[in-house]
């Protein structure tokens, strides 16, 4: 694979979108395949989707959800355009794609900035061949990451030991393919419970989510493997514990935590890395489980 990031449009006048390190090179963006049955007179809704030139294989990297990385207490100064493009991480940080365009109703959001926010959800009575993976990457994985060195001065009552930890760990969310996507064919991902009100207030119904089968977490392509590079640092945040952090000092309150008490909360932390989000914000990085194993048709 390439170490570029190619996002071609389906109208002349948009240009490709290169971003290293942040996806596969064989997507392009064109209007949905989506039926719109409103409207017999044409084969689909006039919106964009996500689609892949050449086949993507089950458990396979497909690119990096990216935004602006805040605390979920952020969610609540949102408009109501970004909280529905926001993603919900289980640790309570959200991503929030950027808008472009003018005032008002004409701003969108930015497909050549954050493609994967461009992936629709399942049209009815078909299932998602994408959901959204966390990961949790070290800072041999990411670009440019600092070196614990370089990290903001320890004023919280933490050992040398307990920052260096914090600030090897970077988080971040991917479209990963959950069953076999054949060439030229959109990528769908089921947006989650929480997405609800917004479909309502859209007049849409989704299809079904996917599911993974028991052992299939394991089998999730990392990243850095599928790129055949580091990830780039726009992918990727530190942990924002309280609302004041920024991605620069997101490390959180911990007060008097002991150097055990710290340790087990970061290993905590690890086990979760895969599994559900919370409720808060649009839609949520988790991949729903069949826990009899295998997938659900």
């Amino acid at each position: 694979m390439d170490d570029e990031c190619v996002v071609t449009g389906s109208r002349p006048s948009e240009s490709p979108v290169q971003m290293p390190g942040e996806c596969r090179d064989d997507l392009y963006i064109k209007e949905t395949s989506i039926p719109d049955p409103s409207r017999p007179d044409r084969p689909s809704y006039r919106f964009d989707g996500l689609f892949t030139r050449r086949p993507i294989k089950q458990h396979d990297f497909i690119g990096f959800y990216t935004g602006a990385w805040m605390h979920e207490t952020a969610g609540d100064s949102l408009t109501p355009l970004q909280s529905a493009y926001a993603v919900h991480l289980q640790e309570g940080m959200l991503i929030v794609p950027s808008l472009s365009g003018g005032g008002g109703a004409s701003k969108r959001v930015s497909y050549k900035a954050h493609p994967m926010s461009m992936a629709n959800e399942p049209p009815p009575h078909t299932r998602a061949n994408a959901y959204l993976h966390q990961f949790v990457l070290g800072a041999e994985d990411v670009e440019e990451a600092p070196s614990s060195s370089s990290a903001p001065e320890n004023k919280r009552g933490r050992s040398a030991t307990q920052t260096d930890a914090d600030d090897q760990l970077f988080y971040c969310v991917a479209l990963v393919a959950c069953r076999d996507i054949p060439a030229d064919a959109e990528i769908w991902w089921h947006y989650g419970p929480h997405y609800e009100p917004v479909r309502r207030s859209r007049n849409y119904e989704a299809g079904r989510p996917c599911f993974l089968g028991r052992g299939d977490e394991a089998k999730v392509q990392h990243p850095t493997d599928a790129l055949q590079r580091k990830v780039s640092r726009t992918c990727v945040s530190r942990m924002i514990q309280t609302p004041d952090n920024t991605d620069e000092d997101d490390t959180g309150d911990m007060g008097d935590t002991s150097d055990e008490e710290w340790t087990q909360k970061k290993e905590k932390k690890k086990r979760r890395r895969s599994r559900g989000g919370m409720p808060g914000a649009g839609r949520v990085a988790a991949a729903l489980r069949n826990e009899e194993g295998g997938d659900v048709p």
